[in-house]
């Protein structure tokens, strides 16, 4: 039996919101939420870096969205 892919899509949407709720839980304390604590990760293993680069994504040359673009999305 094959399941609808928006049924999938949903299902693992929601999965991944509960996960990240539980993650904001547990570092709440510490006055963090997740996508915090997986930027300051990104930071630590880049090392020393300006900001212009780690924002722009090319610190690492991935490719990816930086954390400029990161944390507009998040607010």
């Amino acid at each position: 039996m094959l399941m609808n892919p928006l049924c999938n899509r949903l299902s693992r949407r929601q999965a991944t919101r509960r996960v990240t709720q539980h993650c904001d839980q547990v570092l709440a304390p510490l006055d963090l939420r997740a996508t915090q604590l997986s930027m300051l990760r990104e930071i630590g293993r880049l090392g020393p870096i300006a900001l212009d680069p780690l924002g722009r994504g090319d610190g690492d040359g991935s490719g990816e969205p930086g954390l400029a673009e990161d944390l507009r999305s998040n607010t």
